[in-house]
């Protein structure tokens, strides 16, 4: 109960630093920002609408954060126009594929192994590129393949490089394109292929563009017997 009524001050509170006048500049600024253009006054005032009950909701947590209730702080972005079920529908497409009775791996460690640490930080040992944006694109299955790729890379030959998605959207014939995939479909598609080229060489668009072969900086992988791939860059 006590909780609840917490809950509920931190929201009038949250309230009380957006007034009216507030609410109006931030949203036009945010509007400028992220360049939204609407069709017409009603589709703005849904729009408004719900970037003004995600912010209250920013704001509320990030008062609880301050608190200690939350150890992490919220922060607009350019989804702040869009319900959760919307985001859900163009940012999620994961197409699980059917088990159909497929192996499942076991593995057993040895007594000689050594203590795993309790975390381990891949981004600290330069493993992990930086954050991207799908944009509208259903494409979270390809950034996700190219990512896992791309830590098998750096942690094979020290080299970070940024790998193309968008080969993957444009190319893995088995998922489609923005409209979801499968990571395991896109590993098969790089090992098949010979390779995945690089971000540089293959840029982001957002959209399927259809097969483009591009022959320069290829990464050829090399798969084991337990699906960890060995890569060398092909010059």
């Amino acid at each position: 109960m006590l909780q609840c009524v917490c809950v509920l001050l931190l929201a009038a509170s949250a309230l009380s630093h957006l007034d009216e006048a507030s609410l109006d500049s931030q949203w036009e600024d945010w509007r400028s920002t992220h360049r939204r253009e609407y069709n017409g006054l009603g589709e703005e005032g849904i729009r408004r609408a719900i970037w003004e009950k995600n912010m209250l909701m920013i704001e509320a947590h990030n008062q609880e954060a301050a608190l200690g209730i939350h150890s992490f702080e919220l922060g607009m972005n350019h989804l702040g126009d869009m319900t959760s079920e919307e985001v859900n529908e163009k940012m999620t497409g994961l197409m699980l594929p059917p088990t159909n009775g497929q192996r499942s791996f076991t593995m057993a460690f040895d007594d000689k192994l050594p203590k795993l640490p309790k975390s381990l930080d891949y981004r600290k040992k330069g493993m992990v590129t930086p954050v991207k944006n799908q944009g509208s694109c259903g494409s979270c299955w390809a950034f996700s393949s190219a990512g896992a790729i791309e830590g098998q890379l750096a942690k094979t030959t020290g080299k970070l490089i940024d790998l193309s998605p968008q080969n993957l959207v444009d190319c893995v014939k088995e998922n489609s394109g923005c409209g979801g995939g499968y990571m395991t479909n896109a590993f098969t598609y790089v090992e098949d292929n010979g390779g995945i080229d690089s971000e540089e060489a293959y840029p982001y668009v957002g959209e399927f563009c259809g097969l483009l072969m591009i022959k320069d900086n290829w990464f050829l992988i090399v798969w084991l017997l337990n699906d960890a791939p060995v890569i060398w860059h092909v010059m």
